[in-house]
């Protein structure tokens, strides 16, 4: 896994001592203190690829309709077993066809999603599917694992950052040291890549090329310190 490191510094607030604040020490408050912002992120290669398939047909019978379908998607889930990719049915829908404003037939659809780690098996998993069933998506995303991985790494990298400008004020305001009085960590991560129908519009006649992605991950730490005498 490769990591692209981007650190952006945000403006600094500084309360800056005064004969105000000596006053405000004598009373136990505290203003020599720094607000400090630091962000640091950058692109994961991704792990995992989704990949969402449907099966939808219409007949004047609902059961007909129905049945097309439960058979279309648990095909697909028995191919995609064998293959070995995870398959997890989901959003059953069925909704009356109208003609003269009565119902002439009904409309069933279901998806499939489908996971795995090896792009190449999903991808010539894919390309067997599309004899029943119709692609919808391709999505590729960061698992659990891979993604607290790159926060930590990203986390060290601000707390490095962050301990390094708290000394830099404090030396550059000639002050033996500083304390830290608040420190808060966020992560977030970009949406995954979907690459969408659309890129893969010669694929109904061979396998979708499924390559790997990228993923933004970013970390912020946000603190305050104290500036000692």
């Amino acid at each position: 896994m490769s990591f692209t490191l981007r650190i952006l510094y945000l403006p600094l607030l500084l309360v800056m001592y005064s004969p105000l604040a000596q006053a405000a020490e004598n009373t136990g408050l505290h203003y020599d203190q720094v607000n400090l912002s630091i962000r640091t992120g950058g692109s994961v290669d991704t792990d995992i690829v989704v990949a969402i398939v449907y099966k939808e047909h219409q007949s004047t019978d609902h059961a007909t309709a129905a049945r097309e379908v439960n058979n279309g998607i648990q095909w697909a889930a028995d191919k995609a077993k064998d293959a070995g990719v995870d398959a997890a049915p989901f959003q059953y829908r069925t909704s009356p066809v109208y003609q003269k404003k009565h119902i002439a037939g009904w409309r069933v659809h279901q998806s499939l999603r489908l996971e795995s780690e090896h792009p190449t098996r999903i991808g010539a998993l894919l390309g067997e599917l599309q004899k029943k069933v119709t692609i919808q998506s391709l999505t590729h995303t960061l698992s659990p694992g891979a993604r607290i991985q790159a926060e930590e790494t990203y986390v060290v990298e601000a707390l490095g950052v962050f301990e390094q400008r708290a000394k830099l004020i404090a030396d550059s305001l000639k002050r033996s040291g500083y304390k830290i009085v608040q420190l808060n960590i966020n992560t977030n991560s970009s949406p995954p890549i979907n690459r969408g129908v659309m890129a893969m519009a010669d694929s109904r006649k061979s396998a979708p090329v499924v390559e790997g992605g990228q993923q933004q991950v970013n970390v912020s730490v946000n603190g305050t310190i104290e500036l000692l005498q």
